[in-house]
């Protein structure tokens, strides 16, 4: 079967350019945003909005008028990661219903009086804002740059009533990239201890291509499938301790042949006070393929969730 259709909307190269030097107090009789005096380099941030998506919030660069641009921030490529956003392909046809829910939001604000991260406070401003549309359509077999390069926030800050003039206004530098991600989509038919059959989907259709086998490290492991083949799911669950290091699942095609290993090398553990996997300590499983009559590595599989992101 062919791969699942998917997009990546990408925002990268994000900044935020003022009129004048930061000690200049020009542009601070606006009552809408906050004075350049009021700016540095550590507290702007945006916060990035589409549809029913989590909001993701990433700090902003700050530039001066006076200062020039790098290369790579003016560049049609998006070097310099900020956030993204995946949709399936139910979730374009049901963005296509609707043309306001392909708007990418983005606000810029900026940070007053202290604060932790990037927690909202009454000290927050509201420097601008920006839309644009996106054509999900189209990306589904081909990449669409929405956008790329400097805009005036002042036109799109709708809090601000006051028109200034030209050159006056904050500006913010930001590429938009939505891309096609067409993706094979795999599911285990059973709980993946107890050896089940793997299934190829695309929409509503199944089809079995492959078959697996559980391995455990010591023979008290073999217990799980029993656990949670009943109805004891949840007393697993609060075993968060438990040692998974030396899990296997070895693949198989249909004729029985094994066409890959993955074993547990790094077990998934949570964060303290989360359910959430970090970046800075991922779960990792190493990747073995068939050399001869061997199994040798092929490759090391890292997951984590980033904050954000559905």
């Amino acid at each position: 079967m062919d791969p699942c259709s998917f997009v990546r909307i990408i925002i990268g190269n994000l900044a935020v350019r003022f009129p004048g030097p930061p000690s200049s107090s020009s542009s601070s009789n606006s009552s809408s945003g906050p004075s350049v005096s009021d700016v540095s380099s550590g507290n702007c941030y945006c916060k990035i909005k589409f549809k029913s998506f989590p909001r993701q919030i990433v700090s902003v660069p700050v530039l001066f008028r006076t200062e020039s641009e790098s290369e790579p921030r003016c560049s049609g490529n998006v070097s310099k990661f900020a956030a993204c956003f995946t949709l399936s392909k139910t979730q374009i046809e049901t963005s296509l219903k609707k043309p306001k829910w392909s708007i990418l939001s983005i606000e810029i604000f900026s940070r007053g009086g202290a604060s932790c991260g990037f927690v909202a406070n009454s000290g927050e401003k509201l420097i601008g804002r920006f839309e644009v549309s996106l054509d999900l359509k189209s990306a589904e077999t081909k990449t669409c740059l929405a956008h790329n390069g400097w805009v005036d926030l002042g036109t799109n800050n709708k809090s601000s009533k006051k028109k200034n003039k030209p050159g006056s206004d904050p500006e913010l530098h930001v590429s938009v990239r939505v891309e096609p991600d067409p993706r094979y989509v795999f599911q285990f038919d059973g709980e993946p201890e107890c050896s089940p059959q793997i299934f190829q989907v695309q929409g509503n259709t199944k089809q079995a291509v492959f078959t697996c086998k559980f391995g455990f490290r010591n023979s008290g492991d073999r217990n799980l499938c029993h656990s949670l083949s009943s109805s004891s799911l949840n007393s697993v669950k609060e075993q968060t301790l438990k040692e998974r290091k030396g899990w296997s699942i070895t693949i198989h095609d249909l004729s029985g042949s094994p066409v890959a290993i993955a074993s547990m090398v790094t077990p998934f553990v949570p964060s303290p006070g989360s359910n959430r996997v970090t970046r800075s300590n991922p779960g990792a499983w190493l990747i073995l393929r068939p050399d001869g009559y061997t199994m040798k590595p092929w490759g090391r599989l890292e997951a984590w969730r980033e904050p954000g992101v559905s």
